[in-house]
């Protein structure tokens, strides 16, 4: 009979030791064996858990730009400060940017959680192109769209975005699966 036995992403664990919160128990439903999560622990020994533990802080730190646009849109749009409206003229692209830097926050916390190990080749494309496709909602929002076409380096550094935005998540999304 197969065993019923969880196993616990070691960030995750470790993260919980780091932090003293919990011990972690699990328990298989055939034979109660138990097995507590330290130090010593096969589960918790040394492997690249800094390197993973970037998406924690790049989804952290984007969360929280999120909620700085979501201020400065309070100023543009409720508030109706000149200044703020001045700056940002095409503020609908400040909405595109505040959501789309909730959902790239939301996808690396979840990699984080669901990923024993992810290499560092797919960890720095996520991040970069995680923080590159909203910031360029930003700039775009401080740019007269009507009068305004994009020249040839902003349209090379959207499809350099693109290009490492899918080469990390779609590269993180099959290694999930192998």
């Amino acid at each position: 009979m197969p065993s019923t036995r969880q196993k616990v992403p070691v960030h995750v664990e470790n993260l919980l030791r780091e932090n003293s919160i919990w011990r972690v128990a699990s328990t298989t439903a055939t034979s109660g064996w138990q097995h507590e999560v330290g130090p010593d622990s096969v589960v918790g020994r040394h492997r690249e858990e800094n390197i993973v533990k970037l998406l924690l802080i790049a989804g952290s730190t984007y969360l929280v730009v999120s909620l700085l646009l979501a201020w400065i849109l309070v100023g543009v749009r409720i508030l109706n400060v000149p200044a703020l409206k001045h700056m940002f003229p095409a503020d609908d692209n400040l909405v595109k940017a505040h959501i789309d830097y909730i959902l790239m926050s939301v996808l690396l916390y979840a990699f984080y959680a669901l990923s024993d190990e992810l290499s560092m080749f797919l960890i720095v494309p996520m991040i970069t192109g995680a923080g590159i496709n909203p910031f360029l909602f930003v700039v775009i929002a401080t740019k007269d769209v009507q009068s305004t076409k994009p020249g040839p380096l902003l349209n090379s550094i959207v499809m350099l975005s693109f290009i490492l935005t899918t080469i990390g998540f779609a590269g993180a999304a099959v290694s999930l699966l192998l």
